[in-house]
């Protein structure tokens, strides 16, 4: 017994988790535990939501107004909750640097454990099949 979520509840639970305003958001669940996510963003809308460091921000005036985020994160049961590792992510083609994955990754585990409380469950263990997950008490 557990709670089954799918790809279009892990993206809605997403869309309100992401510090920028994402467009045409994708998510798929894999079998093998990696779950992958991209969405459009404007270029403005991502220098507005402090995702981009400031060292970093210059970098922005050279992307493309409408851009493509990818990102791959591993995500696993641990101690009554959910843990996610980011394992690929990208901006426009480009490899996004581990402050940037830190905030994104963080944002994500904010989202999931308080699902988790409004659910009331403390998985132990997750039960991947291609299109959901289920969260096994």
């Amino acid at each position: 017994m557990g709670i089954r979520l799918d790809e279009q509840m892990l993206s809605t639970l997403l869309t309100q988790a992401l510090p920028f305003k994402p467009e045409g958001m994708a998510v798929q669940i894999g079998a093998d535990g990696i779950v992958a996510v991209s969405v459009a963003v404007q270029r403005q809308t991502l220098a507005d939501s402090g995702l981009v460091p400031g060292d970093l921000r210059t970098a922005l005036l050279f992307l493309p107004e409408r851009c493509k985020v990818y990102g791959a994160w591993r995500v696993a049961a641990q101690d009554g909750a959910l843990s996610v590792q980011c394992t690929r992510a990208e901006l426009a083609g480009i490899a996004l640097p581990a402050a940037v994955t830190d905030v994104l990754s963080a944002a994500i585990d904010a989202a999931l454990a308080q699902y988790l409380a409004e659910q009331q469950i403390a998985p132990q263990r997750l039960v991947w099949e291609a299109g959901a997950v289920t969260l096994c008490p």
